[in-house]
């Protein structure tokens, strides 16, 4: 049988991990085919080896992060982390910016990065079990990821998330076999590594100079000219779009790489790790652990934003507080909150055939429905499509994303009916194992 992906009983005993087993009488939401092991050949997971609970989380997160990611599609960049750059939201626009910020700002951006630590921890524990060469397999996927990343930041969109996840993915490998307990330890200690550093950066504020601070500020608060003309550049033609593409791209992989990104998406791959080795994400732990994890999660998670809401608020989203302080409530709220969104999805899974059956195809395709959403995006707000740049306000945005939701949903139905993977995945898999995948659903 293929590998299992929670721990021995000793292992977990030791670890005082949640038990195995639900218990609850659910349908069963780990499927392995058994014909699973024996290849002797690097080959990807098929059908009958996927664990549903994981496509269904992937489906949730890969639709979650549009709420967010319309915004940085639709508007100039700054107003994504900045709900006063063009100015007060008042009325129905501040509290769609208050729903979105509360519900879903990093929550599943977080679900999703922990999904790819639990991905590349079960990727390589069937590669070994296979007896190939998983350290190959998993740089060849990296690899490809990183290119998918560069193509997809510069000639797309700059907000790419695949570039991140394939660098951080590559480091973690080493660590992949370490105890559940030292990886949670890991994920403690680097998820801090980014709030030191501002805070950090913070403190020395009144030591910068006079320009450098100027410069800093307009970045959070662009002028009315920046504006207009980042409005105009993304009305304009693809080529144009480059001259603010490029570096805001470049500076995503660079800077905000090393002083956020890096930390932030290595710690929630190790989460992930745990708790698909605690049976978490499969579905494997009784129900009161879900439960438990749930109340956890939320019981301090939107507390915690809703006190950064009020309190960046009251400081007017001043660039000096809210990007060096301010933004803390936010970082460490979205960590408990994607915890608590886990317990309650992988929980659904388990009770409701219906809710497994609706979004696990959207799950499987992840990797296309994410690119799919920069393509259609791009097309409708930028001035190679329809050039709706800056045209629609937050609650306009919403629109869209409900929209979306449902043509993503059905496409990826109607799409797996025909075929085994989704186009994107289909190439990155044809790529890392140098030959191409059938693609097609056999009819017996």
């Amino acid at each position: 049988m293929g590998v299992s992906p929670s721990p021995d009983r000793s292992e977990q005993d030791a670890l005082n991990a949640p038990p195995e087993g639900r218990g609850d009488g659910a349908d069963p939401v780990l499927q392995i085919d058994p014909g699973a092991q024996g290849s002797a050949s690097a080959r990807p997971v098929d059908a009958g080896e996927r664990i549903l609970s994981l496509d269904v989380l992937r489906g949730v997160a890969v639709l979650g992060i549009l709420v967010m990611n319309i915004q940085a599609f639709s508007q100039v960049a700054a107003a994504y982390s900045n709900p006063y750059a063009l100015g007060e939201l008042v009325g129905l626009q501040f509290g769609v910016w208050v729903f979105t910020h509360l519900f879903f700002e990093q929550k599943f951006l977080s679900v999703f990065s922990i999904l790819f630590g639990a991905g590349v921890y079960l990727m390589t524990q069937r590669a070994d079990s296979r007896g190939d060469q998983a350290l190959m397999v998993h740089l060849r996927r990296m690899m490809w990821l990183v290119l998918f990343g560069l193509v997809h930041a510069y000639l797309f969109w700059w907000g790419d998330i695949l570039f991140s996840y394939a660098v951080c993915g590559a480091l973690i490998f080493p660590f992949r076999q370490l105890q559940p307990r030292v990886q949670l330890l890991l994920a403690a200690g680097l998820v801090c590594v980014c709030p030191l550093l501002l805070t950090g950066m913070g403190l020395t504020l009144p030591f910068w100079p006079e320009e450098v601070h100027r410069e800093a500020v307009q970045q959070w608060e662009p002028t009315a000219e920046q504006v207009v003309e980042e409005i105009e550049t993304y009305r304009g033609s693809w080529f144009g779009q480059l001259e603010f593409r490029i570096p805001a791209a470049f500076a995503l992989q660079t800077y905000a790489f090393f002083l956020y990104s890096l930390w932030r998406v290595m710690a929630m791959m190790f989460l992930g790790i745990v708790l698909f080795r605690w049976g978490v994400l499969s579905g494997e732990v009784e129900g009161k652990w879900l439960r438990r994890l749930g109340i956890f999660g939320f019981g301090l998670g939107f507390p915690l934003v809703t006190v950064g809401i009020l309190h960046n608020r009251a400081r007017g989203f001043d660039h000096d507080f809210s990007v060096f302080f301010g933004f803390q409530y936010n970082y460490w709220g979205s960590v408990l909150v994607a915890l608590g969104y886990i317990a309650v999805i992988v929980s659904l899974s388990l009770r409701s055939s219906f809710f497994r059956r609706l979004m696990a195809p959207v799950g499987r395709m992840a990797l296309t429905n994410y690119l799919a959403q920069t393509l259609i995006c791009t097309l409708l707000f930028y001035g190679h499509g329809f050039g709706l740049f800056a045209v629609l306000n937050r609650a306009g945005q919403l629109g869209v994303v409900l929209v979306l939701w449902v043509v993503q949903v059905v496409a990826s139905h109607l799409w797996l009916r025909r075929y085994r993977f989704g186009p994107f995945e289909w190439l990155w898999r044809s790529l890392t194992y140098s030959k191409a995948q059938p693609m097609r659903v056999s009819r017996s």
